[in-house]
């Protein structure tokens, strides 16, 4: 299969990966702050002064939005990967083999990039999605992609917000950042990824992954002149959605203990 020249590429989802990258590594940069408490969503416990107001910003309009928007380029990339396997000639199982051939690359990267830097990598998530559930994003019916993105996303919302919401004094939500040697963080990265990380990854980036394959069904990003209208709706009501949901996090502190009365008046404005 040929590569796709740079005349033949959308520019749309190359900006938007490239701002997602630059947000989950603003999203990720507070997890190697150590000794200091872990709050709601790894943040310190109850930071002041600057650091305060950078958390509550954060929280409010970065965290949990970098993530979602890569794993939609991701589903929009696979359906365009097996759109143009497709029109090259490739039979329906060769194009799942392709796609899953690309998957077992991006897992195999991911597991490198987990064991000998970071615990937190997601692109092994991504390949496990590819591999695992190839058919239903290549073949997958409009209902069964939008069931499949449900129920992944319920799934998530019951697994990850005890640990969001968790509160201890540990030096650090990963050991792995705190061990004594190089051989002993790389254990502790594998025993992250592999038992913790990896699965929950890759739950909570299939509801955006399958929302993916829908817009590039639909053809928005190939051509968002033409769809502008439907892209802006979409972009104030999940934009507008996820800060307004996110304001009550972020406007009491990430610690939430002593000072939360400081930032009550703060967080009313998002309820009233």
């Amino acid at each position: 299969m040929r590569d796709v020249p740079v005349t033949g590429r959308a520019p749309a989802p190359d900006l938007a990966r490239g701002a997602a990258l630059l947000l989950i590594a603003v999203a990720n940069a507070h997890t190697f702050v150590t000794h200091r408490g872990i709050g709601v969503r790894a943040y310190p416990l109850d930071p002041t002064g600057v650091d305060a107001w950078l958390a509550a910003a954060q929280l409010t309009l970065v965290d949990g939005r970098a993530y979602p928007l890569f794993a939609l380029l991701f589903g929009y990339g696979i359906a365009g990967l097996a759109r143009r396997a497709a029109r090259d000639g490739a039979g329906p199982d060769q194009v799942l083999a392709l796609v899953r051939r690309r998957g077992g690359a991006l897992f195999a990267v991911g597991a490198a990039h987990a064991v000998l830097l970071w615990h937190g990598d997601f692109v092994a998530a991504y390949g496990l999605i590819a591999v695992v559930l190839a058919p239903v994003l290549v073949r997958g019916s409009t209902a069964v992609l939008v069931l499949t993105g449900v129920a992944a996303t319920t799934l998530l919302a019951l697994l990850y917000a005890p640990v969001a919401l968790t509160r201890s004094d540990a030096a650090s939500a990963s050991p792995s950042l705190v061990a004594p040697d190089v051989l002993s963080a790389a254990v502790e990265r594998f025993g992250e990824w592999l038992f913790g990380n990896l699965l929950i990854s890759a739950v909570g980036l299939l509801g955006a992954a399958v929302a993916g394959v829908l817009v590039a069904r639909a053809g928005w990003l190939d051509a968002p002149a033409r769809h502008r209208r439907a892209l802006r709706r979409v972009a104030v009501a999940g934009i507008g959605a996820g800060s307004w949901a996110a304001c009550r996090w972020g406007w009491s502190p990430p610690g939430c203990g002593r000072r939360r009365s400081r930032w009550r008046s703060w967080s009313g404005c998002c309820t009233r």
